[in-house]
């Protein structure tokens, strides 16, 4: 797959990926730890160019693809103040009606009573 620079050149996704440095001042939790490869820097792009239109970003794939920690660390350039997210984790057990009622307990507004 090949991606269009701003300059109008067609250039292999290789070139975007940055060199990673382990910090050597903290030791990070290992599972924020994401090194650059060409798969993850192609799917930030994506997750960035969806996000600018204002759409909805689902990540699908196998255990282990990185997922959680793409999304994480996308979320964490934004000011909680004015960005909420929510994360909602699927398993082969997972249904609908667990989908939704997950949902429905994020959103709806608790009122105390008077």
């Amino acid at each position: 797959m090949y991606w269009s620079s701003s300059t109008g050149q067609w250039a292999h996704w290789d070139t975007k990926v940055s060199d990673y440095h382990y910090p050597s001042d903290s030791t990070p939790e290992y599972s924020s730890i994401l090194v650059p490869m060409v798969d993850n820097v192609r799917t930030t792009y994506l997750i960035d160019l969806i996000a600018k239109q204002s759409l909805s970003v689902l990540l699908i794939g196998e255990q282990g693809t990185a997922k959680t920690v793409m999304i994480n660390g996308y979320m964490g350039k934004y000011n909680p103040e004015y960005h909420l997210e929510k994360a909602v984790n699927f398993s082969s057990t997972t249904t609908p009606y667990m989908f939704q009622v997950c949902i429905y307990i994020k959103t709806s507004v608790q009122r105390s009573p008077v």
